[in-house]
């Protein structure tokens, strides 16, 4: 969780794999507030999930981003994650479809 002042502005995870095969790869999610961007907190909120990813044990950690929304493919690209694939037209919002990037690191 991200806080300022007291406020929770950002929540972020790595979730483990549950299968035996996958129980050293994760899996990151983050929100952070609009007027919290372009801070440092979210790249923060990254570099601390990978830092305790890798004292999990964790090996791999991969995410999906927007293929629209390129400063958040900047701040992960930033913080060592690397394009892995796309997936055309996943999300279907407000009368569009729009493809997402997945990208993955390597701890």
């Amino acid at each position: 969780m991200a806080e300022v002042d007291g406020k929770v502005v950002g929540n972020s995870e790595v979730t483990r794999g549950t299968l035996t095969d996958e129980f050293y790869h994760g899996k990151l999610g983050i929100l952070l507030l609009k007027e919290f961007r372009n801070q440092g907190i979210g790249h923060e909120m990254i570099n601390t999930l990978v830092e305790e990813s890798r004292k999990a044990g964790l090996k791999t950690i991969e995410l999906e981003v927007f293929a629209t929304n390129e400063q958040a493919v900047h701040v992960y690209e930033t913080a060592g994650f690397r394009r892995v694939g796309k997936i055309p037209k996943k999300i279907f919002r407000n009368g569009k479809f729009t493809d997402v990037i997945v990208m993955a690191i390597e701890l």
